[in-house]
C-alpha cells in the first residue's frame, strides 16, 4: 500500500501537520538545488502541479537568474504570460 493511499484512508491523520511541513521542506529544497544546478542557457519545464493549470507541462529557457528565482523565457505567449517569467525552482525540471 503506497503512503498516498494511507493518507486518503486516513491512517496518518495525527501526522498530517508534520506531513505538510515536511512537504513544504522538501518542496523549498528541491527548488533551491534546481536553483543552484539549472545553468542559464537551459531548457526546462513546468511541473505537473504549477498554477494555472495552463502552464503545466510547457517548456521555457532560463535566461537568468535573480535572487532565488529563476527567469525563464516562454516559446510563445500562455495565458496571461508573455515573453519572460521569474519562478521559483521547484516549479520547474530540466528538460
Amino acid at each position: 500500500m503506497s503512503l498516498l493511499s494511507e493518507i486518503r484512508r486516513g491512517v496518518h491523520d495525527e501526522d498530517l501537520d508534520d506531513l505538510l511541513l515536511t512537504i513544504q521542506a522538501r518542496k523549498k529544497s528541491i527548488g533551491i538545488q534546481n536553483f543552484a544546478e539549472i545553468p542559464v542557457g537551459s531548457r526546462v519545464r513546468f511541473v505537473p502541479t504549477i498554477r494555472p493549470t495552463y502552464l503545466r507541462g510547457i517548456e521555457a529557457t532560463v535566461v537568468g537568474k535573480k535572487v532565488s528565482k529563476l527567469i525563464v523565457r516562454l516559446d510563445s505567449p500562455v495565458g496571461r504570460y508573455r515573453g519572460d517569467i521569474r519562478v521559483p525552482g521547484s516549479l520547474v525540471e530540466p528538460v
